[in-house]
């Protein structure tokens, strides 16, 4: 069950399309559907996305999601976790971070950033925007396209691993750009632009 289409919007007028809340516009819309980011800077910290959606902003690059100064160690904007099978959708978004953007890790299927700003803090800062942990779905996949990663510790941490394939996205500002793990210990196979 759920909505089709939900809209997440600090500023919702109670429609009931339009959530002030990103954990309940996603409580509230079906796996496999669409919730639309308003335009603007919206705070939000450690929300779970539990499901298969899409989060899209209504006007690319216009709609924006800030970790708030108060972030711990270890708290994500969005934590993909729960998600047995499905795609998770992040597009046209910004995710402006203290601590961490995106945070992939326990049971997910499908990940896939598109045309995403993922922007830390400074470098050398400890800032990652993207920790991808190993998932218990044997097929899991991480895709990352057209996306930019600027400011931070790390811009793409592949923690354990999950098949991830980066494509057409720019760097700029980090320690390491895209490092991973794997039994042999760490690698570094790009260094900060």
């Amino acid at each position: 069950a759920g909505m089709q289409h939900a809209r997440f919007c600090p500023t919702a007028t109670g429609d009931g399309v339009g959530y002030r809340d990103l954990s309940q516009a996603i409580e509230a819309t079906a796996a496999g559907q669409t919730i639309w980011v308003c335009d603007g800077a919206h705070v939000v910290n450690a929300v779970s996305v539990d499901k298969a959606i899409t989060m899209r902003a209504e006007h690319p690059g216009l709609a924006s999601l800030v970790q708030p100064a108060s972030a711990l160690s270890g708290d994500a904007i969005l934590n993909v976790n729960g998600v047995a099978s499905g795609t998770v959708a992040v597009i046209d978004l910004n995710l402006v971070f203290i601590k961490m953007g995106i945070h992939a890790y326990g049971t997910y299927d499908q990940l896939r950033i598109t045309s995403v700003a993922l922007i830390g803090p400074s470098v050398g800062v400890t800032g990652v925007a993207l920790i991808a942990d190993s998932s218990t779905v044997p097929t899991a996949h991480i895709l990352v396209d057209s996306s930019k990663f600027a400011h931070g510790q790390n811009g793409i941490l592949q923690d354990q691993p999950v098949d991830i394939d980066v494509f057409n996205n720019t760097f700029d500002s980090f320690d390491a750009c895209l490092m991973y793990y794997s039994a042999n210990g760490a690698s570094s196979p790009t260094t900060g632009v």
